[in-house]
């Protein structure tokens, strides 16, 4: 698990960009942060919930996969307990990156 702290002293956007590897596409993991006044988010939650895809363990699982999106998009609901279920890894990881675009899989014994 991972925190991530902002303090945010007056509303606006700030930018933000992934510290972590995690593959193809890492240099376009970044994001803009918006702050807002506690009613303007209030208002967006209210507008946000019930909108859109549920965040479940299968949507996850989707979300898990190497890809790149390029347009970001909200979740109208997330399922009870999802995140927990990820960080104890009751919920199985993505595989890593696939062989087959070219590259040679030598296993230990036959690389002599």
């Amino acid at each position: 698990m991972t925190q991530v702290n902002l303090q945010a002293d007056r509303p606006g956007i700030y930018y933000g960009q992934s510290a972590q590897y995690s593959g193809d596409g890492f240099s376009d993991m970044n994001f803009q942060t918006h702050a807002v006044a506690p009613a303007d988010f209030a208002a967006w939650v209210a507008k946000t919930k019930g909108q859109g895809p549920a965040l479940d363990a299968a949507a996850y699982a989707g979300l898990a996969k190497q890809s790149v999106v390029k347009t970001p998009y909200d979740y109208g609901a997330v399922q009870p307990g999802l995140f927990d279920q990820i960080a104890m890894q009751k919920i199985a990881p993505a595989p890593g990156p696939q062989a087959g675009r070219g590259d040679v899989n030598v296993s230990p014994r036959s690389a002599k």
